[in-house]
This record gives C-alpha cells, sequence and structure tokens, in this order.
C-alpha cells in the first residue's frame, strides 16, 4: 500500500487517499468510504476492487481435506467475499448521489486473473475464485449499466500460467 501511495502522491492532479480495511467486513468497508468521502470532501465514484490472496497446492492429491478447505474458505472469503462486499458498499454510498452531467455515475474495477479466464494447474481454488470475479462482474454490468455504473474485470498477467507476460483486459462493457 505504501509503494502505491507513493506513486499515486508523484502525480499532483491526482487526488486519493488510501485507507487499511478489512474488505471481508460490512461494517468496515462502509467505515472506509465515509473516512474516504471525508478526507478528500467528495463522493467517491470509482471502486478498484484489488484485495486477493492466493496459496499454491501444489501436491493437491495428497493434501488433506481439512487443510484444502480451511485454504478454500480463506481464498473464497477474501477472493469472492470481500469483492461482493466491497462493491456493495461502494453502490450503496452512492444511494444519494446524483449527477447533472451526461457522464458515468460510476466505475467498479474488479481486479480477477488470467487464471479467472482460462485457468491454472494446483491451484482450483484460487482459480474458482477469479472465475466468480468475473461472473460476479458481468452481473454487475447487466443489472448497473442501466444506471450509468460501468463494470469491468481486469486480468493481469501470470507469468506461471503460461502466458509469456502478455497483458489481457476482460472487460463486460465490451
Amino acid at each position: 500500500m505504501e509503494e502505491t501511495s507513493e506513486v499515486l502522491d508523484s502525480d499532483p492532479g491526482n487526488t486519493h487517499c488510501t485507507i487499511k480495511t478489512d474488505v471481508t467486513s460490512s461494517g468496515q468497508a462502509t467505515e472506509a468510504f465515509k473516512i474516504a468521502e471525508e478526507k478528500l470532501g467528495k463522493k467517491i465514484t470509482v471502486l478498484v476492487n484489488c484485495a486477493g490472496i492466493a496459496t499454491n497446492l501444489s501436491s493437491f492429491d495428497q493434501m488433506e481435506e481439512t487443510f484444502f478447505f480451511n485454504v478454500f474458505n480463506d481464498i473464497f472469503r477474501v477472493n469472492l467475499k470481500g469483492t461482493f462486499i466491497m462493491r456493495k458498499q461502494f453502490l450503496l454510498s452512492l444511494a444519494n448521489f446524483n449527477t447533472t452531467s451526461n457522464d458515468t455515475r460510476a466505475t467498479v474495477v474488479n481486479i480477477s486473473s488470467i487464471a479467472g479466464i482460462k485457468g491454472i494447474t494446483e491451484m482450483s481454488n484460487y482459480v474458482a475464485s477469479k472465475f466468480k470475479v468475473v461472473g460476479i462482474t458481468k452481473t454487475l454490468a447487466l443489472v448497473y449499466g442501466k444506471h450509468e455504473v460501468r463494470c469491468h474485470a481486469c486480468t493481469w498477467p501470470d507469468h506461471n500460467a503460461n502466458t509469456n507476460g502478455v497483458f489481457q483486459r476482460f472487460s463486460t462493457s465490451d
């Protein structure tokens, strides 16, 4: 988070703030949006959902079921539930926000992974969570597009997935 703040701070035209929060907590998510609006002095209109965790399950066939499901639950709690909660609280924070222009009212960017498009060996729990992030985003685009809320899922290259470092973008508005 410090590195991101430094990059953002280097652009004098950039208005931003960083807030450390537990994305799996509705209460903390709500509080984060309130704090951001107070710090910035304006309504938040862009959400970038980028929290995520992964674990390489290299000995998948020999893994104990209890360990697998603990890891599975942790990954889904952060990658999927966290994405859902932050999106929900963001949209609720817009409830009383209206724009008089024809511009997009808000933008939601959910960070997925190339694993959410093509899969990665030995990481089925992570892959499943990122496939679901793409699915949630497609649904959001269908439901909220008519309310002038753009919804996108970005997949970042995963050099371990034989993508050869090629950046790929998936947008639900295309």
